[in-house]
């Protein structure tokens, strides 16, 4: 793609020219970042889900703050634990995610407003307001549920209510939906990476130490670039407080070629070279 949106995080910590190596695009007349020199762990943040020949990914994503709390504990040499966080909201176990070597269960939050009628409030990860509709139709055809109307009024977040026949019990009905429609799915999580220049599997704790480390790697190299500029700076400054300071200007008042200025400059400024 080549626009997107961007966050203040991340025009903050996503980009540094002086940190980024660039390679020719692919006709060569530009030039572009080989990896961006992000100082966030952007990787399980957003998730990432994608197939290759004989290879597949599937990266779930987890809470920033957490994230951060996790590093912050892996620089402490403390014990750490994380977990995926999706923005639809939603239930979740996590008995066997296995450091995203496994898979979690995840469930519509969905609320009994009345004795004949339910509201589904919140959609698993990978379903949406569509497909669960869907599998609660198909449900009622199969007479796994009782079903009297269903209406979509979902806006800003997810609003399903869910009408049930007079004989059907709320409490069934809802059991019923976790185990026959897409209000409950279960999500693998694999989590395949290109590392070294080579596809390598890891697990959620290999790749925040990973991330961890190269983010110590970024700062040091930040900061050997704010001391270079800044000796840069001073000797720039150091040069013009000489050369005033000093009246080295009178000097050249009397020069009349570009030479002759060169040499009294060059001549005035030899006392203070060390």
């Amino acid at each position: 793609y080549i626009e997107c949106r961007l966050t203040a995080l991340a025009r903050d910590e996503l980009f540094d020219p002086d940190l980024t190596d660039y390679v020719s695009s692919y006709d060569g007349r530009k030039q572009e970042p080989v990896v961006l020199p992000a100082r966030i762990p952007l990787l399980l943040m957003l998730g990432a889900d994608g197939i290759a020949v004989g290879l597949s990914t599937r990266i779930l994503p987890h809470n920033f703050n957490e994230l951060l709390d996790a590093q912050v504990a892996i620089l402490q040499k403390r014990s750490f634990a994380a977990f995926p966080d999706f923005p639809q909201g939603g239930l979740m176990d996590t008995a066997a995610y296995e450091k995203g070597r496994g898979s979690v269960r995840v469930r519509a939050r969905i609320e009994t407003r009345d004795p004949q009628t339910l509201v589904v409030r919140e959609v698993p990860f990978g379903a949406t307001t569509d497909s669960i509709i869907s599998s609660i139709e198909e449900a009622g055809r199969k007479g796994k549920i009782k079903l009297r109307a269903i209406s979509d009024f979902t806006a800003e977040s997810a609003e399903i209510e869910v009408q049930l026949q007079p004989e059907q019990d709320a409490g069934r009905a809802v059991e019923a939906l976790y185990a026959f429609t897409q209000c409950e799915v279960q999500v693998a999580s694999r989590i395949m990476v290109i590392r070294d220049g080579k596809p390598t599997e890891m697990d959620v704790e290999e790749v925040l130490r990973h991330n961890t480390d190269r983010l110590l790697e970024l700062l040091k190299r930040r900061l050997k670039v704010q001391q270079r500029k800044l000796n840069e700076d001073l000797h720039r400054k150091t040069l013009v407080q000489v050369f005033v300071g000093s009246r080295l200007y009178k000097a050249i008042e009397a020069c009349q070629t570009a030479d002759e200025v060169e040499q009294a400059v060059r001549s005035g400024l030899e006392p203070f070279r060390p």
